[in-house]
C-alpha cells in the first residue's frame, strides 16, 4: 500500500456489513460529525453524488486492517457508556463544540461489528474495531487531536471486549435515577426498551413480567442490568470513571476533560452554558424539563433504585 491508497480514502468510512464478509462504503466529504446520532450525519451524506449512483461501493472487510494503516486519524480518547436517557447525547453534543474533537453518537458500524455474532449465522467481528475506527477518526480538518466514542447503551455488556482493545483510555459510565429514565422511555422508546429488539443474548434478565403487563418493567429490568454492569466494571477497572446525571453536564463535561488531559479555555467553558439551554436531540428547541420522578416508588422498579444507590455510593466513595 502507499499513500496514495490513504488519499483515495480519504473521506470514505465503512459504514455497513454486509454478510459477515464485506463492507459497504460511504463518502463523508467534510460533512461534520455534530449531529446528535451519527445515523443522521449518515442520511445527510446520502445526498451526495458519490453516494447517489446505483452502483455501491463493496470491499471485503479484511481490507480494513491494511487500508487503515494509510488513514490519518486520532485514536480513541474515551468511551462513553450509559444507560440511556441520562444525557449522554448532550455529553457528546457538548465535547464536539470543540474543532479540535472528533464525537462519534452510537455509531450503526460499530454496533455491527460487537453483535454479528449475535446475527443467525453470524460471526465475531468485534476484533475488527481498531481497523475500523480510524477511518471515522480521520483528520479532515487538521486541527483534530482527541476522538470521543458515545456506546449504545446495550454496549455495556461488551465491556471486556472494548477494554480488551483498549486497555489504557478513560471508559466513562454514565447514569440516572431509574425513574427518571423510565419516565422518558415511556414518551419515547429506544430500540433496549421493547422487548426482542435487541438479541436477548446480550441480556441475562432472568424472568421478566409479561410484556402485555407493563412495558415499563421490561425497562426497568434492563437498568437492574446496566447498573449491575457498571458496578462490576468499577469494582475492577481503574480506568472507569461513573458519572450521575445529577452531577450538572458542565461538571460532567469538566471532568471528561480533565481525565483525557484536554484544555478546557473559559471561552469554551462559555459555549457549554449556551448549549446546555438548548435540548440535546433537538438542538434547535429550548431544553424542557425532565420528566418528574415517581412520587412514590412503584414495586417494580424497587430493585433497580437498590441497584443504583449501591453504584452512587461506589461514586461517592471515589471507588
Amino acid at each position: 500500500m502507499t499513500t496514495e491508497t490513504g488519499q483515495i480514502l480519504s473521506g470514505w468510512i465503512p459504514y455497513r456489513l454486509q454478510h459477515d464478509t464485506s463492507a459497504r462504503w460511504m463518502y463523508m466529504s467534510d460533512i461534520p460529525f455534530t449531529d446528535p446520532f451519527f445515523y443522521d450525519t449518515l442520511q445527510k451524506s446520502k445526498q451526495l453524488k458519490e453516494n447517489s449512483s446505483r452502483y455501491r461501493c463493496t470491499a471485503s472487510t479484511d481490507s480494513l486492517e491494511e487500508w487503515s494503516r494509510e488513514i490519518d486519524s486520532v485514536q480513541p480518547s474515551a468511551f462513553i457508556f450509559h444507560v440511556s436517557r441520562c444525557g449522554s447525547t448532550l455529553l457528546a453534543q457538548l465535547l464536539g463544540l470543540d474543532e479540535q474533537h472528533i464525537v462519534l453518537a452510537e455509531t450503526p458500524f460499530i454496533d455491527e461489528l460487537l453483535r454479528a455474532k449475535y446475527k443467525p449465522g453470524g460471526k465475531d467481528m468485534s476484533y475488527m474495531l481498531p481497523s475500523a475506527i480510524p477511518f471515522y477518526g480521520q483528520k479532515r480538518n487538521g486541527k483534530e487531536n482527541r476522538l470521543f466514542i458515545k456506546t449504545d447503551s446495550w454496549h455495556l455488556f461488551f465491556y471486556e471486549v472494548l477494554r480488551d482493545l483498549y486497555p489504557d483510555i478513560p471508559f466513562i459510565l454514565l447514569y440516572r435515577r431509574p425513574d427518571e429514565v423510565i419516565a422518558s422511555q415511556a414518551k419515547l422508546k429506544g430500540q433496549h426498551a421493547v422487548e426482542g429488539v435487541i438479541e436477548k443474548e446480550l441480556f441475562s434478565l432472568g424472568e421478566l413480567p409479561p410484556f402485555h403487563h407493563s412495558p415499563n418493567h421490561y425497562m426497568a429490568a434492563v437498568l437492574e442490568q446496566y447498573y449491575t454492569a457498571m458496578y462490576q466494571i468499577c469494582q475492577k477497572d481503574a480506568h472507569a470513571h461513573l458519572m450521575n446525571y445529577n452531577e450538572g453536564f458542565i461538571h460532567i463535561t469538566e471532568k471528561v476533560y480533565a481525565l483525557t488531559n484536554t484544555e478546557l479555555t473559559a471561552q469554551r467553558k462559555s459555549s457549554f452554558e449556551e448549549r446546555c439551554e438548548y435540548d440535546a436531540k433537538a438542538p434547535n428547541e429550548k431544553f424542557n424539563l425532565a420528566p418528574s420522578a415517581a412520587q412514590e416508588i412503584p414495586g417494580y422498579m424497587s430493585k433497580a433504585f437498590e441497584l443504583y444507590d449501591q453504584l452512587d455510593a461506589l461514586r461517592l466513595a471515589g471507588v
